[in-house]
């Protein structure tokens, strides 16, 4: 527990520890530690990828990757790119139109 929810893709994120900084080499990005339906459900994120990429933004922190989020145009696919099981995948994750302003 204790990730960060992102309430505009309905996931909970983590800073990566040690191990999987390690498999990374180096390279930054967010765990998904927890997933609703939603956006990044629909798009195919899954519980325990590590998003490395959004938007062709590299994620260096879970701060950046709030920021990076709510800075997402709605109804717009944007490329996402993951890592799981090692392999590194790439989806489109479409946010909803913002009803609330």
């Amino acid at each position: 527990g204790g990730g960060t929810t992102i309430k505009r893709m309905a996931i909970a994120v983590a800073d990566l520890g040690p191990e999987q900084k390690r498999d990374l080499e180096g390279k930054g990005g967010v765990l998904v530690e927890t997933i609703e339906s939603g956006p990044a459900s629909k798009a195919g994120v899954r519980r325990g990828d590590i998003i490395l990429r959004l938007n062709n933004v590299e994620i260096a922190s879970v701060e950046q990757f709030k920021k990076l989020v709510a800075d997402l145009p709605a109804g717009k696919a944007v490329p996402v790119l993951v890592q799981r099981r090692g392999s590194p995948i790439f989806l489109a994750l479409k946010l909803e139109e913002d009803t609330k302003q």
